[in-house]
């Protein structure tokens, strides 16, 4: 009884407070709607919204006395009519405060200067410096406070009144993370010691989705802060599992499992490696801190159950799971590159995975006859590749090549869906420029035993946009020249449906000069061309000897041809001679009409029999100038090539014939003897009807031979 009345007495004494009070109410909201309607009168609405304050006070307190009575005693009439007028009283004066403190809002706005942003103004500023103390990595710069600040001003986090536990809560709620190489941050991720990044990890149990953006061409940026974060993840997994299973073992009295229960499954499936732009110039140094555990001490086994794909990882994050030893027994699909030399070790950490599916990393075939072995389950594959196809590889492709098959067939790979490839073309400006294209051709030529019509189609595109073709014999490898004799049936099939509309000039060359003295077997495979091959080409440059022979079978592709050239300064075993020259136009046919004919050689290549063209003048094609730059070591060769003059006279259409004599090591005695047979043989300056003329250029002389009109 005595608790009852002490509660009653405190019950009248805030019905009396409340009959005092109430004429406060009302006055307080007049005053409240006072300020509201003056919008100037700063200092009033101030002083009327802190009494307005105070009156909500001591309304709530007296609401919590009256809640804090027995339920007998609220059933009394009294207490519930005094209950109610203190409920609508609390509304009351809530709605007052609120009105004022938005008018007083307004006024602030309208007279108080923004200086700083829109939530905040500057008050005051002082001359003491910012604290700047302690480890780098834990620093605020006052962009980053200021990207904090314009998402949680500070009396927003006053007024929630957000805990330190519940500010530590939040990375265990994060299911995607990204670490980006931009500006700001990429000064946090550089200079971030692994421990730190391994405590982040720990606190992020629940990660589902990491991120790493690393700047085109530095894949290595912020292994030791990726990685960690992983492994620290993997940790709090674990501590999470260890600690639910002993408070479920406290609670059911069941003795602790072992430490990976059959409940830890993992969160994370997913880790995206993405090369972004180059990094603009660094407004920052970069790391300072020294190796540490990461680097000095040996890898703890670490296993991740539930990750299932891997995107864009490159050569080096390949090194990095390699040295750190990671487990993955679900991976599923794995992209990326893997054209560098570490490409090779992602067989070490493959055979983890008993489920993969899809291996679409871009690599050699080399490299993919390597670590396809050390799949656990080759019969599941779906999809492996894009492999690199280097058509200049040779044997070395054809053997990686059979490698690779043999092995699909004897793992019976039966579920594969694709084989992404592509092929290595070097592209230059003027690959782009239509009017400037260069299209090189190497014989033996190197086909795939089964292109697909992408590559053929490909192939005929870029031939047909092509301005400048040249052929070139590889003559490195004597053992391959037996295949220019003995072409595939691929290589003839793609070579018949070539067609270079666009070409305008056609070069061939042997490479590298020299490498063989025996005759080079003639291109077969250049027969299945179809006679219109080049129907714009009208220039055709042969260098070398070996190469006439495949110009004699192009001179019979080119139905515009009308300017020849020949250029063969060399060693004896590579210099073509004059009778190489007279068959590759013999092969052009009498029924051509040739604008120039220019052959450039050493002297000794060409002798007084060789230039008599005249013998076969009906075969050879009408040559309207004949130009001859001739390199000569004694007077003797000089005066044979000028006792062939007449017969070259006698071509079909000639006009002009033009012989430029070179002195070896300048020897003018030898120009003086050649000069003194020219007018010898030539008095007069004349001979038949053509006029002659000689120009002395120390160390060269020039004849000149022109029709009369």
């Amino acid at each position: 009884m005595r608790r009852t009345g002490r509660i009653v007495l405190e019950g009248l004494n805030c019905q009396s407070s409340w009959q005092h009070r109430s004429h406060l109410s009302d006055s307080r909201r007049e005053g409240s709607m006072e300020a509201g309607a003056s919008h100037h009168d700063n200092d009033q609405g101030t002083e009327q919204a802190a009494k307005g304050v105070e009156f909500v006070t001591m309304l709530s307190q007296m609401l919590v006395a009256v809640q804090a009575a027995p339920p007998q005693l609220i059933m009394d009439e009294p207490l519930q009519s005094l209950y109610q007028q203190l409920s609508d009283a609390l509304d009351d004066a809530k709605a007052a405060v609120s009105r004022g403190f938005s008018t007083l809002q307004t006024i602030r706005f309208q007279h108080d200067p923004r200086l700083e942003g829109n939530l905040f103004r500057l008050v005051q500023r002082g001359d003491i410096p910012a604290y700047n103390d302690g480890p780098a990595q834990y620093r605020i710069s006052p962009l980053e406070l200021s990207h904090v600040m314009s998402f949680s001003p500070p009396w927003q986090l006053g007024h929630r009144l957000l805990s330190k536990g519940t500010m530590q809560l939040s990375p265990s709620s994060t299911g995607r993370y990204a670490i980006h190489w931009a500006d700001d941050d990429a000064r946090m991720w550089d200079r971030m010691p692994h421990n730190v990044a391994r405590r982040l990890g720990r606190r992020l149990v629940n990660l589902k989705t990491l991120v790493v953006r690393y700047p085109s061409g530095d894949p290595s940026w912020s292994h030791v802060a990726w990685v960690s974060i992983v492994e620290g993840h993997v940790e709090g997994r674990e501590a999470l599992a260890r600690r639910e299973r002993r408070q479920r073992a406290s609670s059911t009295g069941e003795p602790i499992t072992k430490q990976h229960g059959p409940t830890d499954k993992g969160s994370l499936h997913t880790i995206i490696f993405e090369g972004l732009a180059a990094r603009p110039p660094a407004r920052f140094t970069h790391s300072t801190y020294f190796p540490d555990l990461y680097t000095t001490a040996l890898p703890a086994l670490i296993t991740i159950p539930a990750l299932t794909t891997i995107v864009g990882l490159h050569g080096q994050q390949v090194w990095d799971i390699y040295v750190r030893q990671w487990r993955m027994p679900a991976l599923e699909r794995l992209t990326g590159d893997w054209r560098d030399r570490n490409g090779c070790l992602a067989g070490m950490f493959i055979p983890t995975s008993e489920r993969l599916k899809c291996l679409d990393v871009c690599t050699s075939m080399g490299v993919m006859a390597a670590v396809l072995p050390t799949v656990k389950r080759p019969a599941a594959l779906e999809t492996i590749g894009t492999l690199e196809i280097q058509l200049s590889c040779g044997f070395a492709l054809a053997f990686d090549l059979d490698r690779l098959r043999d092995l699909l067939v004897r793992h019976k790979c039966r579920s594969i869906r694709s084989i992404p490839f592509v092929l290595e073309i070097e592209i230059d400006k003027s690959t782009v420029d239509s009017h400037e294209m260069q299209l090189h051709l190497h014989l033996p030529a190197t086909v795939p035993a089964s292109p697909s019509p992408l590559f053929t189609n490909t192939f005929s595109r870029i031939a047909s946009r092509a301005t400048t073709v040249e052929w070139k014999v590889d003559a490195s490898r004597p053992e391959e020249l037996v295949l220019l004799d003995i072409p595939t049936r691929a290589e003839m099939d793609l070579f018949h449906t070539l067609h270079f509309p666009s070409a305008h000039t056609v070069e061939v060359s042997v490479s590298p000069l020299g490498a063989t003295a025996a005759p080079l077997p003639t291109p077969a495979v250049l027969h299945n061309m179809s006679a219109d091959a080049f129907p714009a080409a009208r220039r055709l440059h042969v260098d070398g000897r070996g190469a006439w022979e495949v110009g004699s079978l192009l001179v019979t592709k080119m139905p515009q041809l009308d300017r020849v050239a020949v250029f063969s300064v060399s060693s004896d075993s590579s210099r073509v001679t004059t009778t190489d020259v007279v068959a590759m136009l013999r092969a052009a046919g009498p029924e051509k009409a040739l604008i120039e004919m220019s052959i450039t050689a050493d002297v000794d290549g060409v002798g007084g029999e060789e230039l008599m063209w005249g013998n076969e003048k009906d075969q050879l094609p009408e040559i309207e100038t004949v130009r001859l730059r001739l390199y000569v070591a004694n007077a003797g060769a000089g005066v044979g090539v000028l006792s062939s003059v007449e017969s070259i006279l006698t071509v079909r259409g000639i006009r002009e014939l033009r012989i430029a004599f070179r002195a070896a090591d300048r020897d003018i005695g030898v120009l003086r003897e050649i000069r003194k047979e020219y007018f010898r043989r030539f008095p007069g300056g004349k001979t038949g009807s053509f006029h002659t003329s000689s120009h002395d250029t120390q160390p060269s002389l020039e004849l000149c031979f022109r029709r009369r009109k």
